[in-house]
């Protein structure tokens, strides 16, 4: 379970009886994982396969956390460098070899790979400029 800052676990607090404690203990006396029960556990976690319906149904549009147009800024950079790749030269100066960066031509900031161009750092300081 994940816990947010400030947030409480659910179970701080609670104390259990003696008698609930010695239960606990009794039940659990004689609970070893023999070198049999580790290897089955393995084979069966190595062996889960999605199916294409399972990622039909949990993919794009359909999945829980989908935003569509409306992401972050750090996502969408994300989604064009894993699309277009890693930037090889810019395209104002010519230099390669040096740090690189995508930069967003139209400053709407979509998912259209068309409006991104590779720029060096100090090339992409000039344009940013220029845009504002």
């Amino acid at each position: 379970m994940v816990f947010v800052k400030g947030q409480k676990a659910w179970n701080k607090g609670i104390k259990h009886t003696r008698e609930t404690r010695e239960k606990m203990s009794k039940s659990h006396l004689g609970l070893k994982h023999t070198q049999e029960s580790i290897e089955k556990i393995r084979e069966w976690h190595t062996g889960l396969r999605w199916t294409d319906s399972q990622r039909k149904k949990l993919s794009g549009k359909n999945h829980w956390s989908w935003r569509g147009d409306s992401v972050t800024y750090r996502v969408l950079h994300k989604y064009i460098a894993r699309n277009k790749g890693k930037p090889q030269i810019c395209q104002s100066c010519g230099k390669n070899g040096v740090r690189l960066h995508w930069a967003n031509t139209d400053g709407k900031y979509t998912k259209d790979l068309d409006t991104w161009i590779s720029l060096c750092v100090s090339c992409h300081k000039k344009f940013d400029k220029k845009l504002l």
